[in-house]
């Protein structure tokens, strides 16, 4: 069995040491697949540039789940989140990169192959506007969930 808690743990200090420590400019989207045995773990970046090529590396990211038996999965990226008033139609809303309220994030989520969910998020604070990033702060919300969406499907 797979805790969920500590594989985000993992992820969020893997997102702290690659943005604080090597200071790299961006995260670079990736899975992390636990196998059965959790000794031959598969971790695959995803550097997309479109939602074209986020599909077929998805895909891809499936056959290589199913091929090793994974057992959990987990998501890592960097994204943009805005609030957005209650009863807001979201045909008419533009993308929460385009919000003036957006806030720069880490996600993460995980799911196992018993349904189990574990979702977190890391505020990304700048010392100035796209400037150097000088931490991470974790948010207390559970508006990650709709990044399981992208996990659905992905577990043998």
């Amino acid at each position: 069995m797979v805790d969920l808690k500590e594989l985000i743990k993992g992820g969020e200090k893997l997102a702290k040491k690659q943005l604080l420590v090597h200071q790299v400019s961006e995260l670079i989207p990736m899975f992390h697949l636990v196998s059965p045995d959790g000794d031959n773990d598969v971790i695959v970046g995803c550097p997309w540039r479109n939602s074209d090529e986020k599909q077929i590396i998805v895909s891809q990211v499936k056959d290589k789940s199913h091929e090793m038996g994974a057992i959990a999965v987990m998501f890592i990226a960097e994204a943009w989140m805005a609030s957005i008033p209650e009863g807001t139609n979201l045909a008419y809303v533009d993308p929460p990169s385009q919000q003036p309220n957006r806030i720069e994030v880490v996600m993460l989520a995980a799911l196992d192959n018993k349904g189990n969910k574990e979702v977190s998020q890391l505020k990304i604070i700048r010392d100035r506007p796209g400037g150097e990033i000088t931490a991470l702060e974790k948010l207390k919300s559970d508006v990650g969930e709709y990044q399981l969406n992208l996990l659905e499907g992905l577990l043998p």
